[in-house]
């Protein structure tokens, strides 16, 4: 896959612009046609209806799809609010004609389509539109990054939803609001896994093509989903189902959509279809899904493309100005790493360069892949604190316009703590998705189990024990182009391992103890987050624990530097009106207030006291 042939430009850096017009000259029925009245006297709207509404082909199970693009621009603060004030009247009604509308408006701002996500509303899908009001043209300018991301997050969750609420259907628990949920999850994945590798169809389209992606055994899944689609009429139909639509006068239309979610009734969906689901069929479903977002998500590149990739965003920050350019580290897996760039602009140019070059990059469908987040840009003013907030050893500067001492030495003792602030800052993350990593994309769980393995060999250098666990992630990545189920049961398997050797590194039986705050307490131990009664109990292992003890006591030379810098880019961020370039690697612990000088006395000395006695003593 090569990216030489993109051009730079610097009012239009990357060709992203995406044009569409409604072909659809059917007509809606005067039901809802009628919803939308009220917003026929306002100008700077357009209203788009989509979906089975559109194309004629309604059941009992649809829902009413629109997508509507509101001027934010043009029309004044008093406009937007009386159309948000309309539509929010127009969503209550959804629920009269659809009890189980899962959903309000879709709608985008004028403004928003300059760095448009095409993957919540994808816009091919008007194409099949018919436009109500307004001009039935759109032109935005597609966010391929953002895109990808949303997709990708999206089948994720959907893979999660449809393996949660089969349980409940399992256990005929799963009452029917939900259960158009799951049917609709099912049916929605496959025109997802289609746009996320590139293919743009409609739903009805994809779902007739499915055989191009699923095997039989998941088809009959897909084919269940359709058929409850198909026969949904003897659930809305039946005696219990208008027992609850009956309530609606009572419960209101603008608290529906929540009283329904939890109060519809159960109903049994097996007369529906022929297909009995099973929990295998469930499983293989799932696999399939995840296989191919790992598919879409891994793709086979070689070195030069980062190559290219790096040296079109080195040319397009010289032409906005750049003081620096650089790279972090090198690219050992193509197709699995990620590109770090590094960026350095006058404080003038800082603000508005900053945000060029993302989207420069996140518009590029060419080679926004190569990255997993924005180039670390920095405004000359923040280069003194740079080296104090990340560990810049392996940065190599390949443009300089202006010299800077890019390596200034750091004692061994400060790397040290950046390497244990590291790992306070990865363990939460690493730790919330241990219960999600089999939906999960694969190419982001070898980026965690590097980060993780990474960490565990800076702290073991620091107990002065040998350890090279970065080379079990180099190993897996080896192995994956050649079988990605199997590799993706190995890294589950190792980030699992891995996470519970970093909660657990250095523990010893006998731990410390500490009072943070009222209710709070800092203990050494396995890492976890515990509320006893009223309670909260931070444990961290030994190293993490001490470090996070001296920063709420206002302790340790090392660590009031790095918050010092840390302050000084924020500051200078703030002034220049800009985002910050790096993030607080404490940030998971920032909004509790370090201690004063009275409290520390007092709180030190009731640290003496066993845990057992703290517990009760602070409650």
């Amino acid at each position: 896959m090569g990216i030489s042939s993109l051009q730079t430009n610097m009012e239009q850096p990357v060709k992203s612009l995406f044009r569409i017009s409604s072909q659809n000259e059917g007509v809606l029925s005067a039901e809802i046609q009628n919803l939308f009245e009220p917003l026929r006297e306002f100008g700077g709207i357009q209203i788009f209806i989509h979906g089975s509404y559109a194309d004629n082909t309604m059941t009992a199970f649809s829902d009413i799809d629109d997508f509507i693009v509101i001027d934010d621009v043009n029309l004044s603060k008093i406009e937007l609010q009386e159309i948000e004030s309309k539509l929010k009247e127009i969503e209550e009604k959804f629920y009269e004609l659809d009890p189980l509308q899962h959903h309000g408006h879709w709608k985008v701002y004028t403004s928003e389509l300059k760095d448009y996500n095409n993957g919540v509303i994808p816009l091919f899908i008007l194409e099949s539109a018919i436009c109500i009001k307004g001009e039935n043209k759109i032109e935005a300018s597609i966010n391929y990054f953002n895109t990808f991301n949303t997709l990708s997050g999206s089948i994720s969750g959907f893979c999660r939803w449809i393996d949660v609420l089969f349980d409940d259907y399992f256990h005929d628990r799963l009452n029917i609001y939900n259960l158009k949920r799951l049917v609709g999850s099912v049916v929605l994945l496959v025109p997802l896994l289609n746009q996320i590798k590139g293919i743009n169809i409609d739903k009805r389209t994809a779902i007739l093509n499915s055989g191009d992606l699923f095997s039989l055994d998941a088809q009959k899944l897909i084919q269940w989903a359709t058929d409850l689609r198909s026969n949904w009429g003897e659930l809305i139909y039946s005696g219990s189902f208008q027992e609850f639509v009956s309530k609606q006068p009572v419960v209101g239309l603008e608290n529906w959509q929540k009283y329904a979610e939890s109060n519809s009734p159960v109903l049994s969906a097996c007369q529906l279809s022929k297909i009995k689901p099973s929990k295998g069929m469930v499983e293989n479903f799932i696999t399939e899904c995840v296989t191919h977002l790992d598919e879409s998500t891994l793709v086979p590149l070689k070195s030069s493309d980062y190559v290219q990739a790096y040296e079109l965003v080195e040319e397009y920050s010289i032409e906005l100005g750049a003081l620096a350019v650089g790279q972090f580290g090198q690219v050992k897996s193509p197709g699995i790493s990620d590109l770090d760039v590094f960026i350095c602009f006058e404080d003038k140019d800082y603000k508005i360069a900053q945000e060029k070059v993302r989207l420069f990059i996140e518009h590029s469908k060419e080679f926004c892949h190569v990255f997993t987040h924005p180039p670390i840009c920095v405004a000359e003013s923040m280069m003194p604190s740079l080296p104090y907030l990340h560990t810049i050893n392996n940065l190599k500067i390949q443009y300089k316009k202006k010299n800077f001492d890019f390596k200034p030495i750091l004692s061994e003792k400060y790397i040290d703590l950046l390497n244990i602030l590291w790992t306070i800052f990865i363990l939460p993350g690493l730790g919330s998705v241990q219960q999600d990593l089999k939906w999960l994309p694969l190419r982001g769980l070898f980026l965690r189990l590097k980060n993780a393995h990474t960490s565990i060999d800076n702290l073991s250098a620091l107990c002065q024990i040998s350890t090279d666990a970065q080379a079990e992630s180099n190993m897996l990545r080896d192995m994956v182009f050649n079988s990605f189920c199997e590799t993706r049961l190995s890294v589950e398997k190792s980030i699992k391992f891995t996470y519970e050797k970093l909660s657990n590194f250095g523990v010893l039986k006998n731990s410390s103890s500490c009072v943070i705050g009222r209710r709070l307490i800092l203990r050494e131990g396995t890492y976890s987050t515990l509320k006893v009664g009223g309670l909260t109990v931070y444990s961290l292992p030994p190293l993490l624990y001490r470090l996070l003890k001296d920063y709420f006591y206002g302790r340790n030379k090392e660590l009031k530097l790095y918050l010092s810098a840390l302050n000084d880019v924020s500051k200078i961020a703030n002034d220049l009106g800009a985002n910050m370039p790096v993030v607080s690697l404490l940030r998971e612990y920032e909004g509790i207030s370090t201690l004063s000088f009275k409290k520390r006395i007092v709180f030190g000395a009731l640290s003496y006291f066993p845990y057992s006695v703290l517990t009760k003593i602070i409650r």
